[in-house]
């Protein structure tokens, strides 16, 4: 209930496979899965196919899944991203999105490959305008923490790339031990923890 509240007031939800199938003391819940979701995500799982290890199963966008799938169907008014294109469960939705209130609960019923589960997560941060603190090229992790009682803000930036990348950041970096300016190099493999002022918290 309170997934489906926050999903009402504008959060984008994610519910994976195999989640919400038992209660708090572990009872399997009766009726469709994925259990405790199934009303927020539209979603009606009948039967499931775990796939044995080396398996792999193709949705119908193209994309690769390994480890899970699922046979079953949606409501009207869910958006099937993806279905299963062959096996047992071919034709039943593999990837789903619904709108729900102000916000979205989405499902992934598989688990996709390493590229696609990234695009997915950057279609689902789109939706809720969720943006990098700095834009940076795929492969390279920001993170900011914000303490607006002392008046700053630390930006971590981790570069997994093979190649160096330039840095929209201008403050102290603290690695380095140096001020750096806007389109500062990240060597690859790098890391940067960049430093500034913000306003403060007023009293």
């Amino acid at each position: 209930a309170a997934i489906a509240d926050v999903a009402r007031r504008g959060a984008q939800v994610l519910v994976t496979y195999f989640s919400g199938i038992v209660d708090p003391d572990d009872h399997i819940r009766p009726g469709f899965y994925p259990g405790a979701f199934s009303e927020v995500l539209g979603v009606r799982v009948e039967e499931f196919y775990p796939l044995p290890a080396g398996e792999s199963v193709v949705l119908d966008d193209g994309t690769t899944a390994t480890l899970w799938s699922e046979l079953g169907r949606v409501e009207p008014d869910v958006d099937v991203l993806a279905r299963y294109a062959h096996g047992p469960a071919e034709g039943s939705p593999a990837v789903t999105r619904r709108l729900v209130g102000a916000g979205s609960a989405w499902y992934l019923g598989t688990r996709l490959e390493h590229w696609a589960l990234a695009e997915f997560v950057e279609k689902i941060c789109a939706a809720g305008s969720v943006v990098p603190p700095v834009a940076v090229p795929r492969g390279v992790e920001v993170t900011r923490r914000v303490c607006v009682r002392a008046g700053r803000q630390w930006t971590f930036v981790i570069n997994h790339l093979s190649t160096a990348i330039q840095v929209a950041l201008t403050g102290r970096e603290l690695v380095r031990d140096e001020d750096v300016q806007v389109g500062f190099r990240l060597e690859a493999g790098a890391v940067a923890v960049v430093r500034q002022e913000v306003p403060r918290a007023v009293p």
